[in-house]
């Protein structure tokens, strides 16, 4: 299974989504709402949260 890591930067707001979760629309969906697609293809969700961390660093 693979993660998916949205990140909105005018709100600071993220989600995290599986590939079960994501479903044919869902992507679309999050990117109409400002929602950038930061990374796809995380193997686990401790990985994610640890290019998630790295990634507020950077960017706050």
């Amino acid at each position: 299974m693979w993660y998916w890591l949205f990140i909105k930067e005018k709100t600071n707001q993220y989600i995290v989504l599986s590939d079960d979760q994501i479903q044919d629309e869902g992507r679309w969906i999050l990117e109409n709402d400002h929602y950038e697609l930061i990374w796809d293809s995380a193997k686990s969700s401790r990985k994610l949260n640890d290019m998630l961390m790295k990634y507020m660093e950077q960017h706050n």
